[in-house]
């Protein structure tokens, strides 16, 4: 129990939906009134709430939609977080899961798929510092096929994502040359530029100091060394 001079946490409420008007082709919608009271939702026979309606809790989230027995979030709905953060979705038993938009926080924000309360299927993911991913996810991790561009340097990854790290395809740079090959801890390692200037092809790989190490062979030992030194990636993907 709160002492007399702490204030108690707000109880839990449970809101029917305010019904809309169909309006005639002559009428004018009516403006909301925000201090209306909304009147109290359904609740089972055990008093757990069930139907549509608004869901406020202690936390400071609130819910809008449809809950069905035991007062688990089902169908089309609307999760506002005290944080900021908000999901728009699908749910199913009492989880994401279907099609929806969820905005965090920083503003940043993924619309596709979910199974689960996980980025699931296919998604596009953009974020706070302007990059953006197009592409397959599963369990919360970009795995298979997508792009991700980075808006400071004008590049772009893509191709095959495993375990949320890029692992082969193609980094376009701004000028529009390409790197096509491997790739470790999302900076490239082994494969073929292809300079847009020039046209020049140079197959190789990367050691672990930035430069590009030419003509690797079979055993991965590499022979010769170019005068180029190409600057390493250390963006990550979330």
């Amino acid at each position: 129990m709160a002492d007399d001079d702490e204030e108690a946490p707000p109880p839990i409420t449970w809101k029917k939906l305010k019904e809309k008007k169909v309006l005639a082709d002559d009428e004018e919608e009516e403006e909301e009134d925000e201090d209306e009271e909304l009147p109290e939702g359904d609740r089972d026979e055990d008093g757990i709430p069930i139907g549509q309606g608004i869901m406020s809790y202690p936390s400071g989230d609130k819910f809008e939609g449809t809950l069905i027995s035991g007062g688990k979030r089902e169908g089309k709905g609307k999760y506002t977080f005290g944080s900021g953060a908000s999901f728009q979705g699908d749910y199913k038993n009492n989880t994401k899961n279907g099609s929806g938009v969820f905005v965090y926080p920083d503003k940043s924000s993924y619309e596709g798929t979910w199974k689960d309360d996980q980025r699931t299927g296919e998604g596009v993911y953009k974020y706070a510092n302007g990059d953006v991913y197009k592409g397959s996810w599963d369990g919360d991790l970009k795995t298979g096929q997508g792009s991700y561009f980075f808006k400071d340097s004008k590049s772009t990854f893509m191709g095959d994502w495993k375990n949320g790290k890029f692992a082969s395809g193609e980094w376009i740079l701004k000028d529009g040359t390409i790197f096509k090959g491997k790739f470790k801890n999302n900076k490239p390692w082994k494969g073929t530029f292809i300079f847009a200037k020039t046209g020049n092809v140079v197959s190789g790989a990367f050691d672990k100091s930035g430069f590009f190490i030419q003509d690797v062979g079979d055993d991965g030992k590499p022979v010769g060394l170019t005068s180029e030194r190409f600057d390493r990636i250390e963006r990550k993907g979330e």
